[in-house]
């Protein structure tokens, strides 16, 4: 199979691209490589058979796609995204061994969706090569790995089409998952600990995404614009008999980038916000809370000036939710958060997008996360949060060199955004 990211580099000597826009999107289309329809009948040449929601039959297997000597069968279909359709599959091998993997076709090619697929798929695929270089050490690892990039030809309503594939690593699942199998499990009968033990493991994967948001700020210029629970995956591991979530980033489709002084971005009307993708991550979240934490406003109030008062003793998991809390309560100024029932994750994500929030920095975050995980794990607790540039604490953290330092391996670098909007 062809190296992607020597694909990445060849295309970018071969059309030696100075901007971003739909005409270089033309010329990188004409150099993906191509893949074959692999097919025994005669009568369908250019027929995939791609299945809705049930696998596919074994009769039906020996239709696929062929990329250089691995044959890619697909199996069923996972879900519907903006610009593609989700896909599970197969990789097998010439030595007959298989791989599971995850498999994203565009929908439609219309111009816009051309353009944003293409565009996601090279903001990855640069994200993607760049991590590459440092997985050796284990360092960074931040979006699944890209298999393959590739276009063939179809037939779609009786027409031969283009149309283009990306294949990307399995993973286990998202923070939906995580979250029914772990906060959402949680019994009130269990000891202190074990229920303090399951909230460190909350607490370090936040950490760990906010970090991993930080550190794409800092060196792209990077906004992901769709952060929800649904886009951030995890791979489980169990190291030294504990366990152990590797969170990833996926689904670039509205996401904007800068690299060599370029600046690509899969949705053309964006701009650079540093607050905005954790706030969204933090609405997702809060709108899976326990439903007594949710949309009272009176309530949740009163519960902010508890965590904001460092007299006041709380639950570990209750100051926990309500540190989430406050960061949807913070766009209340601007949002009615009682008028309807819509989501407001979709509310915040048209109504705030252009504000800047001093709470939802990456570097802000990261310190209120690990002033309550540091905390001991009796059910009381006494607490420390920044919120608005102002500590709220025992002193726990204090410093701007304590703020810029982190368990990572690498370094958090503390995000400026260039909105002329704040909060």
């Amino acid at each position: 199979m062809v190296d992607i990211c020597r694909i990445l580099n060849l295309l970018k000597i071969k059309i030696n691209y100075s901007k971003w826009d739909s005409k270089t999107i033309e010329k990188i289309g004409k150099f993906i490589p191509k893949i074959k329809v692999n097919t025994f009948n005669p009568e369908k040449p250019y027929t995939i058979i791609k299945p809705k929601y049930t696998s596919i039959k074994k009769i039906d297997k020996q239709n696929g796609l062929v990329y250089g000597n691995i044959l890619i069968y697909i199996k069923r279909k996972i879900s519907i995204g903006a610009n593609g359709e989700i896909y599970k599959g197969i990789m097998k091998y010439p030595i007959g061994n298989e791989k599971n993997f995850i498999i994203k076709i565009l929908k439609k090619k219309s111009a816009r969706m051309f353009y944003n697929f293409l565009s996601e798929s090279i903001i990855q695929n640069e994200i993607f090569c760049d991590q590459r270089k440092k997985i050796k050490e284990d360092l960074l690892k931040i979006v699944p790995k890209i298999e393959f990039i590739g276009k063939f030809k179809e037939k779609i309503e009786g027409i031969i089409q283009e149309n283009f594939i990306i294949g990307m690593e399995k993973m286990d699942g998202d923070f939906h998952h995580f979250n029914e199998n772990n906060i959402s499990q949680l019994s009130y009968k269990k000891k202190p600990d074990e229920i303090g033990a399951i909230y460190d493991l909350y607490l370090k994967s936040l950490i760990q995404i906010s970090q991993k948001i930080a550190y794409l700020q800092h060196k792209y210029h990077f906004n992901h614009n769709d952060l929800h629970m649904g886009n951030v995956m995890y791979k489980k591991k169990i190291i030294n008999g504990g366990e152990f979530y590797e969170w990833y980033i996926i689904d670039f489709g509205m996401s904007c980038f800068e690299k060599d002084g370029i600046f690509m971005c899969a949705d053309k009307y964006r701009r650079y916000n540093s607050t905005h993708d954790l706030r969204m991550l933090f609405t997702s979240l809060y709108e899976n809370l326990p439903p007594r934490y949710v949309r009272d406003k009176s309530v949740m109030e009163k519960k902010v000036k508890d965590l904001t008062n460092p007299q006041k003793q709380l639950w570990k998991q209750e100051a926990f939710f309500i540190y989430i809390t406050q960061v949807v309560m913070n766009m209340s100024k601007y949002v009615d958060i009682r008028t309807d029932d819509k989501p407001l994750f979709h509310k915040f994500y048209h109504e705030v997008k252009f504000y800047d929030d001093v709470n939802t920095i990456p570097s802000t975050v990261i310190v209120n996360l690990q002033n309550i995980l540091k905390l001991k794990k009796g059910p009381k607790i006494k607490y420390g949060f920044m919120m608005d540039g102002d500590f709220y604490s025992d002193s726990i953290i204090t410093s701007e060199s304590e703020i810029n330092s982190s368990d990572s391996s690498y370094s958090i670098i503390q995000s400026s955004s260039s909105s002329s909007k704040s909060i």
